[in-house]
């Protein structure tokens, strides 16, 4: 990396500054009003910020400035995060480093602009820790035994930011994520094997795998919403981006969302949205939330390097290119200049390919994106330029970084695909239906914790699809209630929708059938943000049946109330769906798991993002966590009561937003359920 970097400055190519931006961190930090959040959840353990907590500042670089990053943080390289092996495994508890990349700096960048916004991980490496009675150089030596082919491990990345320091104007955003970085087999944070894989004949990373879905909030209808396409007709960006490790047997693999579009969204037909607050673009303005949750699988003491790899790029449709961003164009030409003459040396068919889709990307920057998903924007996505631009430094950035470690190019073992099959149509044949969105993940069977998620939206026919690509695995495919709808059918290959086996290359159908409900449900939705980092959603029912993650209830027999999931790997929703009433009081309260067995509490939902939602005759009323009296030691929020009156069966709510210090008491009756 150092010969590169002193290389292109010789030659003239870019400044110094420009370079130590690109290529030492080409990848650079964030910020806005609300912090960014930046986790590590190391198996079922609790997820930990790994933002630094010594290095607040949010100040960039000049280098990160050039490239329109306003605000950037420094990642805490000195942390060990703790593990907590799944439930029902025999696997010891391992923790993993944070650390630098070799040759970079860890950083979150922001850039939150006036119609653009960008998120970017980069520099970051994930090295196996040792054990009890183990060194780095001994691990997989010693009992019990850590070799590749015995041991898998699970490293959960989440990102989070609103984009709201620099208020943008409403209106249809473009969307691409992309992630590029490096597999390492063995413990060491600088080379790989030593000392472990080649003892053991596993010095390769085959077997890992990635998987980097995204979400995006980006107004008060739509809620959150995976960044994919769902224009009509649309070939690509339409999967989660995954892929797995299945060659070549060598110490350290690479992989990019430009050459393998399996980890990166391409042009043409990036997925817009809707941007505006209030819903409309009438008075509202573009302040987005987005999210990203990155799994990576390891199989034995591997480490994983984001080298410029965790990325988000959005733009107004109507932005155009600025005299900073056209001098980055020119730096770019030069910089495929230097690649092309590193490749007249080296003779690599991978680069050489690249080299060619640089080239592609830089001749779409100067043109308006149009066709399929841009049909209803006058003109075509201008913005579409901007996003152009940055998938294209990003990945030439890795590029350099991948020639200078030696990496090879992955090869991505075939993927399984579900393909989501969703029918609201009441009869054998609709016409000119409302369109609906139903959300679905697919969680792991063995611990449920979440691979990826998808919405599918029906046509005017009731009907709709989606089709997610998953490693070779065991799922669930979950679909979050939907008020409004009752789930009458769901079937996967003529099975369950639990326990699907997806094979490399494979695939299954799954179909969902809904139909309208009666008027007498009742959805009560539950999010948080990174702190507190597990919230449970519960519900007392008249009968003394209790709704919540060991209980999770039932829509076709009593007590006719379900929570959908216990999300203990992201910020929910966790949802509770009542589709009969039954006479009496209910009694909904939030448990703060996540601080059950401490003394003080010491991540508070007081001013936390925590809210509750409840949706009843297509009305939304948010409850947000009192903030007087303060919440001291409980961990209990008492939000409402839902009264059914026992004469007529009407429905009051009672807000009652109390903390309290253990779940209220029931208020238990014989079950009497309303017509």
């Amino acid at each position: 990396m150092r010969y590169l970097r002193k290389y292109l400055q010789q030659v003239g190519l870019v400044s110094t500054l420009l370079i130590g931006g690109v290529l030492g961190g080409l990848m650079a930090p964030l910020t806005s009003e609300a912090a960014p959040t930046v986790t590590l959840k190391v198996d079922n353990g609790a997820p930990v910020s790994i933002l630094s907590t010594t290095n607040t500042s949010s100040t960039c670089t000049a280098a990160e400035l050039t490239l329109g990053f306003t605000q950037c943080y420094a990642i805490n390289t000195t942390l060990n995060v703790l593990g907590v092996p799944p439930t029902g495994t025999t696997l010891p508890v391992r923790s993993y480093l944070v650390r630098n990349a070799p040759g970079a700096t860890a950083r979150l960048r922001v850039a939150d602009n006036p119609g653009q916004d960008k998120l970017s991980l980069i520099g970051v490496q994930f090295v196996p820790a040792p054990g009890t009675g183990q060194t780095v150089a001994n691990w997989g030596n010693v009992s019990p035994t850590f070799a590749n082919t015995n041991e898998t491990h699970v490293l959960t990345i989440a990102v989070s930011n609103t984009f709201d320091t620099s208020v943008g104007v409403p209106g249809d955003y473009v969307w691409a994520i992309r992630a590029g970085g490096e597999f390492r087999a063995g413990p060491t944070a600088t080379g790989a094997c030593a000392g472990n894989g080649t003892a053991l004949g596993n010095c390769n990373p085959i077997g890992n795998s990635v998987t980097y879905p995204g979400t995006g909030t980006f107004n008060s209808t739509q809620g959150s919403t995976s960044i994919l396409s769902t224009a009509a007709g649309s070939t690509v960006n339409t999967r989660t981006l995954s892929l797995t490790v299945a060659g070549p047997a060598v110490p350290i693999v690479s992989f990019d969302g430009l050459t393998n579009p399996t980890l990166g969204q391409v042009n043409p037909a990036y997925p817009t949205f809707l941007c505006d607050d209030n819903g409309t673009t009438a008075g509202g303005v573009c302040k987005p939330t987005i999210t990203q949750t990155m799994t990576v699988t390891l199989k034995g003491p591997d480490s994983f390097v984001l080298v410029n790899g965790h990325d988000a790029f959005g733009a107004n449709c109507t932005a155009t290119l600025t005299a900073t961003q056209q001098k980055q164009i020119t730096f770019l030409t030069k910089l495929v200049n230097f690649l092309m003459w590193w490749e007249s040396l080296h003779h690599s068919t991978r680069l050489e390919a690249f080299i060619a889709l640089i080239e592609q990307y830089l001749a779409t920057v100067n043109s308006n994106a149009t066709g399929a998903g841009y049909e209803h924007i006058a003109g075509g996505c201008s913005g579409a330029k901007l996003v152009n631009l940055d998938v294209a430094t990003a990945a030439t950035a890795d590029q350099v970084a991948f020639a200078a470690s030696g990496a090879s190019p992955v090869v991505p073992a075939p993927q399984g695909t579900i393909t989501i099959n969703k029918s609201v149509c009441p009869g054998e044949f609709c016409s000119e239906l409302a369109p609906v969105q139903f959300a679905f993940s697919i969680r792991n069977t063995s611990d449920n914790s979440l691979v990826t998620e998808t919405n599918v939206t029906t046509n005017g026919a009731g009907l709709g699809s989606a089709v997610v690509s998953v490693p070779d695995g065991i799922y669930n495919v979950v679909e979050s209630p939907q008020l409004g709808w009752n789930l009458t059918q769901a079937f996967c290959g003529g099975g369950n929708t639990n326990g699907v086996t997806i094979s490399a290359g494979g695939t299954v159908t799954c179909s969902f059938r809904n139909s309208p409900a009666t008027g007498n449900d009742l959805g009560i939705r539950l999010t948080w943000g990174a702190a507190p980092t597990d919230l449970d959603s519960h519900l007392n029912i008249p009968n003394g049946n209790h709704v919540y993650f060991d209980n999770q209830g039932s829509l076709v027999v009593s007590p006719f109330a379900d929570l959908d999931l216990d999300d203990v790997s992201s910020f929910g929703p966790e949802n509770i769906t009542v589709v009969k009433r039954m006479k009496g009081t209910y009694q909904y309260f939030v448990h703060n798991w996540s601080d059950r067995n401490n003394t003080e509490i010491t991540n508070p939902m007081t001013n936390s993002p925590a809210k509750v939602e409840l949706i009843r005759n297509g009305i939304t009323t948010t409850y947000n966590p009192p903030t007087t009296p303060s919440e001291g030691t409980n961990r209990y929020w008492h939000v409402f009561n839902v009264i059914v009156d026992d004469d007529t069966c009407a429905v009051s709510i009672v807000p009652v937003n109390q903390w309290l210090a253990s779940p209220p008491s029931p208020i238990i009756r014989s079950e009497i359920l309303c017509p």
